[in-house]
């Protein structure tokens, strides 16, 4: 896997990829001027603005978080979800088109498959608020009263 984010990562303007299951846990990366606490840490973040956008009836299947430094492209946020981090000017659809490909090579892969399988049977059941760290909660309280 690691093989496709580095093809990602040929791309002009970006800086690193790495690949996430839905609870947030980074099953490869390709972040060469990264620490691996940053990726799991933006991995987190990812997870918990995917959880807030559910609760609040939002469902999209891309993020794009820009930064006056850098951007970050998520892909995916069902199962499976590809970050790219990149320059601010990037090529946005050439880096979605290719990790629309490589989301779909990763979703072919079997070893993957198993792995997503367990992750998605964890998650069961776990309503999106209840993920939520308290910081994220505070958002809907203020956004939207919380129900029950």
């Amino acid at each position: 896997m690691e093989n496709l984010l580095k093809e990602i990562n040929e791309l002009n303007g970006v800086k690193g990829s790495f690949v996430l299951d839905g609870n947030g846990d980074v099953l490869s990366a390709a972040m060469p001027r990264t620490g691996r606490k940053d990726v799991e840490h933006i991995g987190r973040e990812v997870v918990q603005v995917v959880a807030l956008l559910r609760r609040l009836g939002e469902e999209t299947d891309v993020l794009d978080f820009l930064f006056s430094a850098g951007r970050i492209l998520v892909n995916g946020l069902t199962d499976l979800s590809l970050v790219v981090t990149c320059e601010p000017d990037v090529d946005v659809s050439m880096v979605r088109l290719k990790s629309n490909v490589v989301l779909a090579e990763i979703r072919r892969n079997a070893r993957f498959k198993k792995h997503l399988e367990k992750a998605s049977k964890a998650k069961r059941g776990s309503g999106a608020s209840k993920n939520l760290d308290e910081s994220y909660r505070e958002i809907i309280r203020r956004l939207k009263p919380l129900r029950g």
